[in-house]
């Protein structure tokens, strides 16, 4: 098996180098669909200096039914998978792990990266910076761990604008673990969740020593914006020496009369109303532990 895209060959072994740090253009959209232990890198992993790949028409890169996949050191720019509805890169039924290092997501036509059904999900020392309909989408994700990445200037305005910069989902049969670390969310735009959404019904969700600034919202949670629907359990939250600043809602009427809330922090149980906004506190298993809100 092998792919032939005009600037590289993928074979069924599964590994794609590049030795010249240059501007690749992709004009056909790449499919990796049922391979195993998949690893795409730059020749040196350890240079500062990314290829970057720029596509010429709406096109991306598609991972589906896949098992264990790297993907070091490269920047992509200007993609889409159908129009604004997909990520650049979109990654659907992966077993094992999901390892990103290093990558560069830029001026995507939708979502930088779609994630759903992978079991787990390792990015760190990420870019998701000017995509048109935020940076990430995870749904039904198992296990979560998100260090030293960076969000900034990205933009939820399709379907139901949620997460800015990152956006979580999870339907009653996963309950997510979700570690966020020395991460930063700045300068992203939403309807519901400017910097990061979470909609969840069970869980472990912990943040710890990242900052939320400048975010905005029209309507719920200008850095981070929680929705627990009814399920089998409450999940848990935990913020740990994080800082929002000057996070803003916009105040525009959410449907259903429901009045813009939480400038820094908006949490809502389903049944229950609103049990956290900005920064007080008054519920579960919900602790803001040495953070600071502004």
């Amino acid at each position: 098996y092998s792919t032939h895209t005009g600037f590289c060959r993928i074979f069924a072994t599964a590994t794609l180098q590049s030795s010249d740090r240059s501007l690749y253009g992709l004009c056909s959209k790449i499919t990796i669909d049922s391979v195993h232990n998949i690893t795409i890198m730059a020749f040196d992993s350890q240079s500062s200096n990314s290829p970057i790949i720029t596509c010429i028409s709406p096109v991306g890169l598609w991972f589906s039914n896949s098992t264990s996949v790297t993907i070091t050191n490269i920047a992509i720019n200007n993609c889409s998978n159908h129009g604004n509805t997909l990520g650049a890169l979109t990654f659907l039924n992966i077993s094992g792990t999901l390892a990103l290092d290093s990558i560069t997501v830029t001026n995507s036509n939708g979502r930088g990266m779609i994630m759903n059904k992978v079991e787990m999900v390792e990015i760190q020392k990420c870019l998701f910076t000017s995509n048109s309909n935020g940076g990430i989408e995870m749904v039904d994700i198992q296990e979560i761990s998100i260090e030293g990445c960076s969000f900034t200037h990205n933009t939820a305005k399709y379907g139901r604008g949620e997460g800015g910069g990152l956006k979580i989902k999870a339907w009653s049969s996963t309950c997510p673990i979700l570690s966020l670390t020395h991460s930063n969310f700045t300068n992203n735009t939403a309807l519901y969740g400017g910097g990061l959404l979470i909609d969840i019904q069970c869980g472990n969700m912990t943040v710890s020593n990242s900052h939320f600034s400048y975010n905005t919202v029209q309507r719920l949670g200008g850095g981070i914006r929680v929705r627990i629907t009814n399920g089998t359990g409450y999940p848990n939250f935990t913020f740990i020496q994080s800082t929002f600043e000057n996070n803003t809602v916009l105040g525009e009427d959410t449907l259903g009369g429901e009045q813009p809330a939480g400038g820094g922090v908006y949490m809502y149980l389903t049944g229950l109303g609103s049990i956290l906004s900005v920064g007080s506190i008054s519920c579960f298993t919900s602790f803001l532990l040495n953070c600071r809100l502004t």
